[in-house]
């Protein structure tokens, strides 16, 4: 199922890149490598799109996925386009920096707290 998943993940980013771009950054000699940096230097909100599809297209029922580090409008994006993908799921949010409004149904944690013991922060319900 991996395969499967990292394939339409793939596949959806490669289609995206090929439908803004006409395909004209690939070249059938360049390093694999170099590929995939082209496949992932996508804006942000086709690779979460991408994996978002890739879930979904899957048929995985229940998903529970850590995220950390990233910037407020992608996590709440993401966190939409999840869970049109997985109603079953359960996210855990991580950040060095406090953050605003927390989407429904996400445990949130941020670092400095959780060294205070004041770390965990749920959203409302």
């Amino acid at each position: 199922m991996a395969n499967s998943i990292a394939a339409a993940f793939l596949s959806a980013l490669v289609d995206r890149h090929f439908q803004r771009s006409q395909g004209q950054d690939f070249r059938e000699d360049d390093p694999l490598d170099k590929t995939v940096q082209k496949i992932l230097s996508a804006p942000d909100d086709e690779l979460l799109e991408a994996l978002a599809g890739a879930i979904k297209e899957s048929g995985i029922q229940e998903l529970s996925i850590i995220v950390d580090g990233l910037q407020e409008n992608i996590v709440c994006l993401l966190f939409e386009l999840i869970r049109d993908a997985t109603p079953k799921s359960e996210i855990l949010l991580t950040t060095q920096h406090p953050f605003g409004e927390i989407p429904h149904g996400v445990t949130y944690i941020e670092y400095d707290k959780e060294r205070k013991g004041l770390h965990i922060r749920y959203s409302p319900v």
